[in-house]
This record gives structure tokens, sequence and C-alpha cells, in this order.
């Protein structure tokens, strides 16, 4: 609650208010407004700045928590978040192909949604002592659930759009999806800081010890750094400060749940955009 975050925020609406402006009046526009009057987009759009904040969010804080909470290196803490990866991309190949087989794709994204909303309800479950092959299986799930959505997202939208807004509509949703990561980023931190820093000086004021250089939650502190005592205070602190962050996640992904469950199913096309283009010049010739 701070008047430079107040100015950041207020000087970001005004940005946003200037570039609707522009678009509107310009020829040729980056985000064609016209798109947003169409529901299938404006639901993708949501549901896909969900998506963003799970995706970007679980990749910082899991490698946070795993330096900070379980004290492992940052290359150690990488290989630890494979499983999310490989939820991802398991997810992603298998129910991609079912949805090309098939042609639909509601059923999958609504079971993907309720996926990365149970898999970061249970990463709100960790604290500096939860064991790793269980976090796993949290990551497998957020993984999977973020495999289900993040393509087909782009997809629902290409098969929306016409043929000349492909382009705009693929863009704008990976757009969104990227804003609603920064965005989400920087407000679960916040949480996580304000966590951290109150955590931390109540652990230590019970332990009757003064706070070192490096022990505050308003920076990343250096565990090894710091004397045993106090680096079981701040691993807790980050233990709990980051599984509160993904609890507090957790609703996006019904968040997105919702915004599908009003999606109207399509069946996909199966025309190339240059076929599509011919048909429509062939139309507009006639």
């Amino acid at each position: 609650m701070s008047w430079q975050t107040a100015a950041l925020v207020l000087t970001g609406v005004a940005l946003l208010i200037g570039a609707w402006i522009a678009e509107r009046r310009a020829r040729e526009p980056v985000v064609p407004l016209r798109l947003f009057s169409d529901r299938t987009v404006v639901l993708a759009v949501i549901a896909s700045v969900s998506v963003g904040i799970a995706m970007f969010g679980t990749t910082v804080f899991l490698s946070q928590y795993m330096q900070i909470a379980r004290g492992y290196s940052p290359t150690a803490s990488g290989l630890l978040t494979i499983p999310m990866v490989v939820g991802l991309f398991g997810a992603s190949t298998l129910i991609g192909r079912q949805v090309s087989r098939t042609g639909r794709y509601k059923r999958f994204m609504l079971a993907g949604s309720l996926l990365l909303t149970a898999g970061l309800a249970l990463m709100g479950t960790l604290d500096e002592t939860t064991n790793l092959v269980e976090l796993g299986a949290f990551m497998v799930l957020v993984g999977a659930g973020v495999g289900m959505l993040m393509q087909n997202l782009v997809l629902v939208v290409q098969n929306s759009v016409s043929q000349r807004d492909i382009g705009s509509g693929s863009s704008l949703i990976a757009f969104f999806r990227s804003l609603g990561g920064a965005i989400g980023v920087s407000v679960l931190g916040a949480l996580l800081a304000a966590h951290a820093t109150s955590s931390i000086a109540s652990g230590l004021a019970a332990a009757g010890v003064e706070a070192p250089a490096g022990a505050s939650g308003g920076r990343v502190p250096e565990i090894d750094q710091l004397p045993a005592g106090v680096a079981k205070v701040v691993e807790h602190a980050y233990g709990t400060g980051i599984a509160e962050v993904f609890l507090f996640a957790a609703p996006l992904g019904l968040v997105a749940f919702v915004a599908l469950l009003a999606l109207r199913e399509k069946p996909l096309g199966r025309k190339s955009g240059i076929e599509m283009a011919k048909v429509q010049g062939a139309k507009a010739a006639a």
C-alpha cells in the first residue's frame, strides 16, 4: 500500500486507456479491437490470463521454494521441477492428438482447469518438510492442467475468428498469457514478501534472536550464510509463504473453468489458412 505502487497502477491504467484509443484510430491496429466483440475470444483471454499466472507463478516460486525452503542449488532446483514439465509435455501431446482426432476440445479444457485448480490447492499444503515425491505428484497435476489448456486456448481462437484475424487472435492469447504472468508474479511476490517478513520477525522474536542482515523477507536470503537457528526460521517462513501463494492462486483455475464452461464449442475446421483464404477470395469475387 505504498504511493509508488499506486502511482504505477494508475500509470498502467492510463497507458491501457491510451492504447485502446490508439488502436481504435489506427488503420492497421496491432490488436484489432473487433476481436473483443467475439464471445469466444473474450472467454479465451480470461482463461489465458489465469493460465499465465499459474504457469509463470509456479515456475518462479517453485525455484525459490527449492532454493530457500529446501536449500538446493539453482541447478538442482531446476531439475526438481522436471515433473511439472513432464505433466505439461505429456498432457499437451496426448490431449492435442485427441483434439485433432475428434475435433472436440471443450471437455479436455474443462478437465485441465480442474487439474490446475487441484494441483495448485495441493501445493498450498507445502512447507519446508514436504516429501519431494508428494511435491512431484502435485507438480505433475499442475503441468497437466497447463498442458491441456495453454495451446488449446490458441486453437479455440484460431477456430473462431476469420482467416484474416488468425495471426492477431493467436498473438492476442499469447500476449494476455504473458501479461497475466507478469502481473501475477508481481502480486504473488508481494504477498510472499509480506508473509516472509512477518513470519521471520515473529519466529526470531519467539527464539529471542536478533535478525541478522539477509534474514528479512525484503530480499531473497542466502541460507548458507545464515546461522543454523536463523536459517530454520527463514526456511519455514518461505516454505509456508510460498504455499500461501499457491493457495491464493488456486481459484484462478476455477476462473478458467467458469470461462470455459460458458464457451460455445465449435467443431474444429479442416481447412488450412491458405484454403480458407481461397474460399473467401472466391466468395468476394462472386
